[in-house]
């Protein structure tokens, strides 16, 4: 448990992972917005949502979580603000290109229980006080 706020932005197109991770990040003493797509999360985000973190599910239609690390990293508001990309699909090669691209973590679904409470604390480390 962190002792100041933070607030962390959750994008997934399927429900029950934006509620498992959303309930982690609760747990942590997190505040959570949930976002069903990119387009949706770019929304928020447009319009004045202010958040310390971001975890985007990799494959989501329209735009996947790589190409919307791409576009976050090109707004200066959120060059370096950090950014997991979790997925289902545990391939090298996607990890790889979502560190690449700007993601400060890949994580997959199926071990979010240990690797959300540590990278929280990457995020809450980043957060200004």
């Amino acid at each position: 448990m962190f002792s100041q706020p933070f607030h962390i932005l959750v994008v997934d197109d399927q429900p029950i992972f934006r509620q498992v991770i959303g309930t982690l990040i609760r747990e942590e003493g997190g505040r959570v917005t949930e976002a069903a797509s990119a387009q949706e999360a770019l929304h928020f985000l447009t319009n004045g949502l202010v958040i310390d973190g971001i975890t985007t599910d990799y494959r989501m239609p329209v735009m996947n979580g790589i190409d919307f690390v791409k576009v976050l990293r090109a707004m200066p508001e959120y060059a370096h603000i950090p950014i997991a990309v979790v997925s289902t699909e545990n391939i090298s090669s996607i990890a790889v290109e979502a560190k690449k691209v700007g993601a400060s973590i890949w994580i997959d679904k199926f071990s979010i229980v240990p690797n959300i409470p540590q990278w929280l604390g990457t995020v809450y480390a980043s957060c200004p006080r």
